[in-house]
């Protein structure tokens, strides 16, 4: 029998390996932007951006924090009077991969789109765990796994 503890690092595990593969090979720049973004105690919106666009193809791998900013705003999905180097909340971070991963929502996103029923669609599809208020932030670390949830929870798998 598997026990919780052993079922949530096999889990971190198979998550690890798809988020690998979903980066796709790629140069040393792309590696050391994300090593940079799992450094980040607080997810920068340039990352955030770096890290939406280069799961959806959207942009190189060699792009900049701040390229990548601007590749968003050129999708109409960016955040307004916002540098790249300031820190971006969890519910701008799920709004944007509600956007960007073309995720539908319920009713109240439906009707109301935005960062606090984005974050409320992503936990009740278990695609964000443990504490989760819009509002707050979020570290490099986690946003990378919340990211690798959503294109698994996009593409249909269980989670």
């Amino acid at each position: 029998m598997v026990t919780s503890s052993v079922r949530a690092l096999l889990l971190g595990a198979v998550l690890a390996c798809g988020l690998i593969g979903m980066i796709h090979p790629v140069g040393a720049q792309s590696n050391d932007m994300l090593d940079q973004i799992l450094a980040e105690s607080e997810l920068s919106y340039g990352s955030a951006a770096w890290l939406a666009l280069r799961a959806t193809d959207r942009i190189a791998d060699s792009a900049t924090g701040g390229e990548s900013v601007a590749g968003l705003e050129a999708l109409g999905y960016g955040i307004a009077h916002r540098a790249p180097d300031e820190a971006i909340s969890l519910g701008e971070y799920s709004f944007l991969l509600m956007r960007l991963l073309d995720l539908e929502g319920g009713i109240l996103y439906r009707l109301m789109p935005g960062p606090r029923y984005a974050t409320r669609e992503l936990v009740a599809g278990r695609v964000v765990q443990g504490n989760a208020y819009s509002s707050m932030t979020l570290s490099g670390e986690r946003s990378v796994r919340i990211l690798a949830r959503a294109i698994a929870y996009r593409d249909g798998e269980r989670l």
